[in-house]
């Protein structure tokens, strides 16, 4: 029985500085936060808060990776292959995780950003070039920049709806990015559903 009241103890202490953490990177970047303004918001002790992370940073880091695990996992349960999944799959992520993804997509936030998409990175690539062999053009698309190209107005899309407070669902953000991506791809002959 103690166990079960440490262990909530612990998971509520956790909870408590992950929210302070993501409150305060909205006010100024991880390195500029100190660990004993993390705990003032928090309203932990020092001992506490090093009890479990050894500074702001290593806390970002874990929350970032369970993130990504998270989205990894779902998106490698995925039996579609339909671009518009994948990215409805991405905006209900961020609408569960909004306090953090306001800082992932904010201009701070940019590499975090780009790792959190890149986890679909081999995958597309890997499906628009059987598409692209199976048809047995000669010529050679660098699938790469076209995945930048698609990735950074992407990127720019998502920004834009959670500095909006995520105005629009996530549906429509969905719809909105395949379509802007599917009119992109069709200059190299992939279609919608291919």
């Amino acid at each position: 029985m103690g166990s079960k009241k440490l262990d909530r103890r612990v998971q509520y202490t956790k909870a408590i500085l992950r929210q302070s953490l993501l409150e305060l990177m909205l006010e100024c970047p991880v390195s500029k936060i100190t660990v004993t303004e993390l705990c003032v918001r928090a309203n932990v002790n020092r001992n506490t808060f090093y009890a479990h992370y050894d500074c702001p940073e290593t806390l970002l880091a874990q929350i970032e990776d369970e993130l990504f695990d998270k989205m990894r996992d779902t998106l490698s349960r995925m039996q579609s292959d339909n671009l518009e999944e994948f990215i409805l799959e991405i905006c209900r992520t961020i609408v569960q995780n909004k306090d953090l993804c306001k800082y992932l997509f904010s201009a701070t936030g940019d590499n975090e950003l780009r790792k959190l998409l890149s986890i679909a990175k081999d995958r597309s690539l890997n499906l628009w070039e059987m598409h692209f062999a199976s048809r047995g053009d000669k010529d050679r698309v660098n699938w790469e920049t076209v995945f930048t190209y698609i990735t950074g107005g992407s990127i720019a899309v998502i920004r834009e709806w959670i500095q909006n407070d995520l105005r629009e669902s996530p549906q429509e953000v969905a719809d909105f990015l395949g379509k802007c991506s599917y009119n992109g791809l069709r200059a190299f002959g992939i279609s919608q559903g291919h």
